[in-house]
């Protein structure tokens, strides 16, 4: 089954700025294997200082309404024997020269565009010869998968070769580079770079720097055969395209931490052979994220990871419990930024298992996942909730995702702890959903977290702003509902945090206390509650599919 993204907008926007988008998968899968030469530092989390970092959470949104995504990859022949091929993408772009070109000799093609299949590496690289216009000078045309020595058709098309995609590298405005109109490699998806000149807006132009043109990330975006729009491409900005001379270097990097730090926090690390070294800083905050400027800064100020070491393993011990940010950098052997990104994991707080009562069985109408995929329905999931016998009413959903089947070998199991969705509705009229590890985890995503935006400005202790800006929840009688849900996942555009679509509202019916007394009554003789899938109680339900609740167990039935 593969997902598509329908979510509005970063943590960083206001809610008020909201747009309908959606953004790619990131091919990385949770904790990257390390190589037999690869080796792990051991630290405790310390929090770095913040001089010259600036906050992020007031940076607008660039995000493009027109670009989707697509949460599983298939491999290239299996799109090829299920969809067919699609028509080729369009004649020779009207603004390409016309008259002689003459070769420049071989330049170096780096794949950044069809790694979004799962049989296709990142970064593969490969000779390719680049023939400059007459007419036009700073103006390329280059055939990428015309030879059958390419990788690709060597490796994974089976000696299947492409004659027909020709790249027009515009490059005679050299502070704009980019690529000319639309193109179908092998025939299946048509791809364009998203710039003005291609009645597009949204992506960026190349840099080019000692003869290399490099493509910033989410700049492309490619047609399904499905033709259901555009999805981003050259998701982690390897595409490259290097002039005869010009020697490229594998700047291959990425970083992924584990939400789960109940012991240590995990960062794992993709680094290519020319990474010299790796750079840290570790914020007890989610409001720092990773910009140009906060780059430079742990580039200069940063922990070392050092040559060779391809994770960090994080004591927890005596470090503050919250969200804590990891700003990281990679660097080049002359100490420039080639890479950079940002990861969050959850340090929990120490509670006695003692201070929760277990409620019985509630109704969890599932927010988080089918907030973000328009393909993934929202589903009730019968849960089990506890309150703190110390702050009632503050809940906790036990294993949320335990029973959820909407995605295949989604749940997560992590040895010696539970996950919870903690939910505080002390006061019912400002009610949030607290910083959660949610336990469950999408192919290519990687692990979710969830919280919603109230929690931010009880975090931040300014509880006032969030009723000034309505965005804490409610509970009513025995629902609890909130809106403005915010998302992360692990492998997600670099864990960054997303609020969800509006439509997104989280639900859940909480047990009634009274009944805490005789949890271990036989539920056979307890009165049967039900509900409709969107967890509102249903007194005479007839002709539909409903929760049906008794005592401790709830289940789906169909009455007619």
């Amino acid at each position: 089954m593969g997902y598509k993204i329908d979510k509005n907008k970063s943590l960083l926007t206001s809610k008020f700025s909201s747009m309908r988008i959606s953004t790619p998968t990131l091919a990385l899968a949770l904790g990257i294997a390390m190589s037999a030469t690869a080796q792990t530092h051991e630290y405790k989390v310390t929090e770095s200082l913040h001089q010259g970092l600036e906050k992020t959470n007031q940076v607008t949104s660039q995000a493009n309404p027109w670009l989707k995504a697509e949460a599983n990859r298939t491999g290239i022949l299996d799109e090829i024997r299920n969809n067919g091929k699609i028509a080729s993408a369009t004649a020779t772009p009207k603004d390409v020269p016309t008259g002689n070109w003459t070769s420049l000799g071989e330049g170096t093609w780096v794949e950044g565009l069809l790694s979004q299949y799962t049989n296709i590496d990142r970064g593969l690289t490969w000779s390719v010869e680049i023939e400059e216009s007459d007419e036009t000078p700073g103006y390329y045309r280059m055939y990428p998968y015309a030879d059958a020595s390419n990788p690709i058709s060597a490796n994974v098309m089976k000696g299947k070769v492409d004659e027909e995609t020709v790249i027009y590298l515009n490059a005679t405005d050299i502070e704009k580079p980019y690529i000319e109109g639309q193109f179908t490699p092998f025939g299946m998806r048509i791809y364009m770079h998203f710039v003005a000149e291609n009645k597009a807006q949204g992506g960026d132009y190349a840099t080019y720097k000692d003869g290399i043109f490099s493509f910033p990330a989410n700049s492309f975006a490619y047609m399904t055969p499905q033709g259901d729009g555009w999805y981003y491409a050259n998701r982690d900005g390897d595409f490259k395209i290097a002039l005869p001379g010009a020697v490229v270097r594998d700047y291959t990097f990425s970083a992924t931490a584990s939400w789960c730090a109940n012991e240590y926090a995990l960062l794992s690390f993709e680094r290519g052979e020319d990474v010299a070294d790796i750079k840290y800083m570790l914020l007890s905050s989610p409001e720092y994220g990773m910009t140009d400027a906060n780059a430079k800064v742990v580039a200069q100020n940063g922990n070392s990871v050092g040559a060779g070491y391809t994770s960090l393993r994080l004591s927890t011990e005596g470090a503050d419990p919250g969200v804590w940010t990891a700003l990281i950098v990679a660097l080049s052997e002359d100490g420039d930024i080639v890479g950079q990104t940002e990861c969050h994991f959850l340090i929990p707080a120490e509670e006695d298992p003692e201070n929760w009562q277990e409620l019985g069985t509630g109704v969890y109408s599932e927010s988080y996942l089918s907030g973000l995929f328009s393909d993934i329905d929202v589903v009730n999931l019968g849960v089990k909730v506890e309150q703190n016998v110390n702050e009632p009413g503050r809940y906790r959903i036990v294993n949320p995702y335990a029973e959820y089947t909407e995605v295949k070998n989604g749940n997560v199991g992590h040895e010696g702890h539970d996950h919870y969705i903690y939910i505080n509705a002390t006061d019912p009229v400002r009610v949030y959903v607290e910083p959660s590890v949610l336990g469950v985890q999408v192919a290519g995503f990687g692990e979710a977290f969830g919280w919603s935006w109230g929690s931010r400005y009880v975090m931040q202790g300014r509880p006032e702003r969030g009723d000034t800006d309505e965005v804490y929840g409610t509970l009513e009688g025995d629902v609890v509902t909130v809106p403005y849900l915010i998302l992360g996942m692990s492998n997600y555009n670099s864990g960054k945090f997303r609020q969800l679509s509006n439509d997104a509202v989280f639900k859940v019916t909480i047990p009634d206390p009274a009944g805490v007394g005789s949890i271990e009554a036989d539920d056979a003789n307890a009165p049967v509650e039900y509900f409709n899938l969107q967890g509102v109680r249903v007194a005479n339900p007839e002709n539909g599919l409903f929760i049906r609740r008794q005592g401790n167990k709830a289940e789906k039935v169909v009455i007619k």
